[in-house]
Formats: structure tokens, C-alpha cells, sequence
């Protein structure tokens, strides 16, 4: 095979790795091993085609970025138990069909004054459990299994 060296030196390769155990981005641990984004794009790609010697590139950098998360997330849950806003945000981002935060758009309110009276926080309100589906005395009532 003719054309330009490969640059994948084993010192390139160990800078790459160690980057991305320390949680980079791929784009971070290009530069830290002195190349573009690019070009490790580009062997990344030669690697899940089986060429070597990025085939091996690619499982250390698969390898590298799991054992990152891994140490990642553990100290997450780690600060989770000390501070529940970390457990939301944890559980927000990991499970989000089940924890992100929802939010109802109003945009044909408008209140043109500073005073809104009780009319027209009424019918903003009507709007929005019309929107919802449910109305207020609905979403406040709690239950009580059935009794």
C-alpha cells in the first residue's frame, strides 16, 4: 500500500486514550494526541471496517470512553445521595420518558397592562386545562385508592 504514512503512532494512540479516560470528548482527545477531528473520524471509520491497525484504535477508544462513563456516573450517584437536586438531574438525563421536566406552552395569552384581573386569570386558566385536558379541581384532588 502506497500513499502517506499513518500518523496512529502507539504514543498517539496512548495520548487518545488516556484523554478519553479522563472523560473528553473525541474531539478534545484529538487534539490532546496532536491531530484533527477529523482525521480520528476518519480511522474511527477505518476501524469498524476492520482495518487494521484502527480496528484495535477503535475498541481501545469503545473501551476508554465506557470506563470514563462508568467513573462518571458513579460519582454522580455518589453526590446524588448528598444533594437531591444532583438525583434529579441524574434521573432526568438517564430517564428522561420518565423524569424530564414537562413544560405547557401559553402563547395566546397576553396581558397588555400590569394588573391582570381575576377574568382573565380565569380564562387563561380554562385555556390551559382545556390544553391539558383535565381541570384544576381534577389535577388537585388527591386520591385515596378508591374510597
Amino acid at each position: 500500500m502506497t500513499g502517506r504514512p499513518i500518523s496512529l503512532t502507539p504514543e498517539v494512540h496512548r495520548r487518545i486514550v488516556a484523554a478519553l479516560r479522563l472523560g473528553l470528548s473525541r474531539s478534545a482527545a484529538a487534539g490532546v494526541g496532536g491531530i484533527a477531528a477529523r482525521t480520528m473520524r476518519e480511522w474511527l471509520a477505518r476501524g469498524e471496517k476492520g482495518e487494521e491497525p484502527f480496528d484495535a484504535f477503535l475498541e481501545a477508544v469503545e473501551v476508554a470512553e465506557g470506563k470514563a462513563q462508568a467513573r462518571i456516573t458513579g460519582g454522580l450517584i455518589k453526590a446524588a445521595v448528598a444533594d437531591p437536586r444532583v438525583a434529579m438531574w441524574l434521573l432526568e438525563r438517564r430517564y428522561p420518558a420518565e423524569w424530564a421536566r414537562r413544560t405547557v406552552e401559553v402563547q395566546d395569552v397576553s396581558i397588555s397592562s400590569g394588573m391582570v384581573s381575576a377574568e382573565q386569570l380565569q380564562e387563561a386558566a380554562a385555556r390551559l386545562e382545556e390544553r391539558l385536558g383535565t381541570t384544576a379541581g381534577e389535577a388537585s384532588e388527591p386520591t385515596d385508592g378508591g374510597e
